[in-house]
């Protein structure tokens, strides 16, 4: 991986999340309430990962997907 050390300690972070979400999946514990929980922490560090590497890369706030599509006689 490369970036900053923020973005790394970033990604680390959301890579613990999304472990932890596994082995809550793979455990016999059904909690709506914990599974919940996890999942808006592993939403906030995917956020806080994508938001290091925005600033990281010097690219404007936001997701690429929510922008406009350039028109069809732009893409060829």
């Amino acid at each position: 991986m490369l970036g900053s050390g923020e973005v790394v300690e970033r990604a680390r972070a959301w890579f613990a999340t999304v472990l932890e979400t596994e082995r809550f999946l793979r455990g016999a514990a059904r909690d709506p309430e914990a599974w919940r929980a996890l999942l808006e922490r592993q939403c906030a560090a995917r956020t806080g990962y994508c938001t290091a590497v925005r600033e990281d890369l010097a690219l404007p706030a936001g997701h690429r997907a929510r922008r406009p599509l350039p028109p069809v006689s732009d893409i060829r």
